[in-house]
């Protein structure tokens, strides 16, 4: 959890790809792995909250990007 908190702290987002390296820590392979452990219910109580009080983390990220391009391309067609 550290190297993750690290990147956020540095970089401002948890947007982690996936073959992100953090010192040498496979970061991005690390937070794949604990969505998928969420998503099929193996992932304790403590780490979920630990995880959801990373700032910017999101458990589904590609769900909140197709949100944001399609709020986008709403504010596009309204200038239309």
């Amino acid at each position: 959890m550290r190297h993750l908190r690290h990147f956020v702290e540095r970089e401002g987002h948890a947007r982690i790809a996936a073959l992100q390296l953090e010192d040498g820590y496979r970061l991005g392979r690390w937070v794949s792995k604990q969505r998928t452990d969420h998503a099929s219910g193996q992932l304790d109580a403590d780490r979920v909250g630990g995880l959801e009080a990373v700032s910017g983390w999101k458990w589904d990220p590609l769900a909140d990007q197709w949100g944001f391009y399609s709020g986008f391309r709403g504010q596009m067609n309204d200038r239309s």
